[in-house]
């Protein structure tokens, strides 16, 4: 049989197939470059023949073997956007699963197809909503302006949550991991989904675990009994491997008491500052360097301690998420300071952006900022002060370090950079954007007077009200950390020694 004629069988078993699975089968078990560059061919000829399923299936049968060719999915495509009507669900998460996994991003693709996935939730399993979250989840990390429709996302979570049921351990895995990529914590999701991966904990691979946990940790969603199941499960598999001594009847329970608090519920005590310098509230898992580790551990009751089987993946793990930075470029907002062109609202500041503005701010109040490290070099700081005795360094968290909604819930990689400064005796000024973003809509001028040349007058002034409304804002920080009131703000610089 010619290469020719093996394509065109080939081309029918994919765009007509009996099982997907049994045809996934013999993909793999009969897949040549040759073979596949044929049907490319093929296909290229008759794309504007076939119907909408079927380049849906033959999408999905090139990248179920791994055969990346950009001229034909490209051309599948862009015939796809006007035979989107003929897709199911099935159809639709095979495409946009396919693309995504490919690596094409086409933001009128993406337009055109959200319109047809509305009209296929109803029918769509929770396998196919899986693959529908991580199409957007790509398509949001591919280009991080991507306008999102937020009904769209938080239909798809109902509908998540409501087949939770007969969902797979892998699929709700796969659903938490897309939602947190997007910065979507459902509160009701996340319960549902782990109170079912805690009944199936036994037999789920420990790759599915691995990938929900990491979601709850990005979110800083604290579901102890889910944690606590897992991290039996972990010591189990580590014990079978190393032939470890059994474990301890009492390691949940300390486990139970290292898991780390997330941000919001420390930040809101009736002390924040002992909240926040305290060193019983220090957790083994905010601990990065092994010197810190040892130190800490020492420190410690042994009833507290992290089980020693787990410190390695407890320390890769927190070491990866400890920077929790944006550095997406800043747009027309960059270092101008606090009197650049006017923030109108609904504009998110970049990190770098909403940084500058900060510091300008502090800097007008008479405040003297430098850069500095921690002492192990692990973590650097782009502008500290001391005052009173306190080493502040100033820490923004920008809408990419925020859960989309509102509050804006700090997430995991943020959590974990705050607590490693606390842990080496930083005392952090965090300025969420929210905060900040909300005291210049306050002061901003609203209405088509802001653009016009003859009222230049009512823009300064609302400049000048929206930088004293900034400068107390900080101070009101800054006096809840040092948890006095200040002296008059010049005052607060160190002194310089004399010559």
């Amino acid at each position: 049989m010619t290469a020719a004629e093996s394509a065109r069988d080939l081309l029918s078993a994919v765009t007509n197939p009996v099982s997907h699975s049994e045809l996934a089968a013999h993909l793999l078990r009969d897949y040549s470059l040759e073979l596949f560059d044929a049907l490319t061919g093929l296909v290229l000829t008759h794309v504007e023949e076939l119907g909408g399923m079927e380049l849906s299936n033959v999408l999905w049968a090139y990248t179920t073997v791994g055969h990346r060719d950009m001229r034909l999915a490209n051309a599948v495509a862009q015939s796809l956007l006007g035979k989107l009507s003929e897709l199911g669900s099935a159809e639709l998460a095979n495409v946009l699963w396919a693309l995504s996994r490919t690596g094409i991003y086409d933001p009128q693709f993406v337009l055109a197809v959200s319109e047809r996935v509305w009209d296929a939730l109803p029918s769509a399993s929770p396998r196919q909503l899986a693959a529908i979250l991580q199409a957007y989840a790509w398509f949001r990390q591919r280009d991080p302006e991507l306008e999102e429709d937020e009904d769209l996302l938080r239909s798809i979570a109902a509908k998540v949550r409501a087949q939770v049921a007969a969902a797979s351990a892998t699929d709700l895995a796969l659903a938490l991991s897309c939602m947190a990529r997007l910065r979507r914590a459902d509160g009701a999701l996340l319960a549902e989904a782990c109170a079912a991966l805690r009944r199936e904990v036994a037999t789920t691979p420990l790759p599915v675990l691995a990938e929900a946990t990491w979601a709850c940790a990005l979110l800083q969603y604290r579901e102890l009994t889910f944690l606590e199941a897992v991290a039996m499960r972990v010591a189990q598999a580590v014990q079978q491997v190393t032939e470890l001594t059994p474990v301890p009847p009492a390691m949940a329970s300390g486990v139970r008491s290292t898991l780390p608090l997330p941000l919001r519920q420390r930040n809101h005590g009736a002390d924040r500052r002992g909240a926040w310098t305290s060193t019983e509230h220090i957790k083994p898992l905010e601990a990065e360097s092994a010197t810190a580790w040892g130190r800490l551990l020492r420190a410690r009751e042994p009833a507290h301690k992290l089980p020693a089987y787990l410190l390695p993946a407890a320390f890769v793990a927190f070491q990866a998420e400890m920077d929790g930075r944006d550095d997406a470029p800043s747009g027309g907002h960059g270092g101008q300071g606090q009197h650049a062109a006017l923030h109108l609202p609904g504009v998110a500041l970049s990190r770098r952006a909403l940084e500058a503005e900060v510091v300008a701010a502090l800097r007008a109040m008479g405040l003297k900022l430098r850069p500095s490290s921690t002492v192990d070099g692990m973590l650097h700081m782009d502008h500290t002060m001391p005052i009173n005795g306190l080493s502040i360094c100033v820490e923004v968290l920008s809408a990419a370090c925020c859960t989309a909604e509102p509050p804006h819930w700090p997430m995991g990689p943020a959590v974990c950079r705050l607590r490693s400064l606390v842990f080496r005796g930083w005392t952090p000024l965090v300025v969420p954007f929210s905060e900040w973003e909300a005291l210049s809509a306050e002061e901003t001028p609203s209405g088509p007077e802001v653009t016009q040349p003859a009222e230049g007058g009512k823009v300064v002034m609302a400049q000048q009200a929206a930088a004293a409304a900034q400068q107390r804002y900080l101070r009101r920080k800054l006096e809840e950390l040092l948890g006095e009131e200040l002296p008059p703000v010049q005052q607060l610089a160190p002194k310089r020694r004399m010559g």
